[in-house]
């Protein structure tokens, strides 16, 4: 009948509304937890302007949000702010070098983290086992200090060992000139104080999947973002031995295949590490030009090792021609078979390598993107 037509009709309206109404709390509530951590005392504000709603409509999610268990308040009224609630967990393990990371992984983390993506589970295992495993075999340590936190938002790890410290063992085995360039060569990948057990791709890898990496030890900081912008310095204060912090959102995208897919060269069926990028800027430090051959020595250290380097010169203003000539002449014709790309360069930068060229062909490979 005519009634029992216009029923159905208006269930099937209401059913498409009260999803629209769902989805739209949904996308609420998502961009709540995207911005708390940044906005603890405005998230109302920030998100009643960002959606146009009252002020009474985003409290309503955040309420619902903290009866779920996912929001947290402290202070009151006014003074009231926000945060995601945290569930934590801290392990202190004894007698390294009888531990297996792969067993601690699945009793003590695996165990512990919320139901997550596989991209997501497989990069928290990769990165976690792989510095623990640094730990065992490198660190001599007698402990190690495991934290697992995670939120609405994203999985945070962190592996501190009481050891040698990371930066100060590379800076002794290499015999460099000091520890800041054991950063610039951890950087570089493939690197490792033990080769027969080790290929160095741990910490390159992990560094390059998380999107938030940080290594500090001996009194220096390395961050590694997933702009690939990577910093370091020095720090007032570091406890001994290397302390490990890596992140990640439980929603990103970031896929372990695409990033190991990324550095090697499936166009010549070499499914191995043969690639590195290199930031430049790490090795000007103290105000210091890259101007001079020893520069240069250092850069292209151990770069042999692979079959394709990118070698990126964000924030570099200007380099020396004796530099240039012993990356892009003298190097190349040690390693002719060896791709060199030259990425994020200024005009004065690119003139002074097109200077030390003499091959327009050489210059066509460096520069193409």
């Amino acid at each position: 009948t005519l009634y029992n037509l216009l029923v159905k009709k208006g269930t099937r309206l209401l059913k498409k509304n009260m999803g629209k109404r769902r989805e739209k709390a949904e996308t609420i509530r998502k961009y709540i937890v995207d911005n708390i951590p940044d906005h603890p005392s405005d998230i109302v504000k920030l998100a009643s302007e960002h959606f146009g709603l009252s002020r009474q409509a985003i409290l309503n999610n955040l309420a619902k949000l903290k009866q779920e268990g996912i929001v947290e308040t402290f202070g009151i009224k006014k003074g009231m702010k926000y945060k995601l609630k945290a569930v934590k967990k801290k392990i202190m393990l004894d007698n390294i070098a009888n531990l297996d990371e792969s067993e601690v992984w699945e009793k003590e983390i695996l165990s512990f983290l919320p139901e997550l993506d596989e991209n997501i589970k497989f990069i928290c295992n990769y990165g976690f086992t792989e510095m623990l495993n640094n730990v065992i075999d490198h660190s001599k340590a007698e402990s190690v200090l495991i934290a697992v936190e995670y939120d609405a938002k994203e999985i945070r790890i962190t592996v501190h060992d009481f050891g040698i410290g990371i930066f100060n063992k590379i800076y002794k085995t290499l015999g460099l000139a000091n520890m800041e360039d054991a950063i610039f060569e951890l950087k570089k990948g493939k690197l490792t104080t033990d080769p027969e057990r080790h290929t160095g791709e741990g910490i390159f890898f992990t560094s390059r999947m998380f999107e938030y990496f940080n290594i500090l030890s001996s009194g220096l900081y390395f961050d590694a973002h997933e702009d690939d912008d990577w910093l370091m310095g020095p720090v007032d204060k570091s406890d001994a031995g290397t302390y490990v912090k890596m992140r990640i959102r439980r929603d990103s995208p970031k896929d372990a295949d695409v990033i190991f897919s990324k550095y090697a060269n499936p166009q010549e069926d070499d499914y191995g590490f043969v690639k590195t990028k290199i930031a430049v800027k790490l090795l000007e430090r103290g105000g210091s030009s890259l101007v001079s051959r020893s520069q240069a020595k250092r850069l292209v250290t151990r770069l042999e090792s692979f079959k394709e380097i990118v070698l990126d010169f964000k924030g570099i203003k200007r380099i020396g021609q004796a530099f240039a000539d012993e990356v892009f002449r003298v190097f190349k014709n040690k390693h002719p078979a060896i791709k060199v790309h030259v990425v994020n360069q200024n005009k004065a930068v690119e003139r002074v390598i097109r200077h030390v060229l003499s091959s327009s062909e050489n210059q066509q490979d460096l520069f193409k993107q």
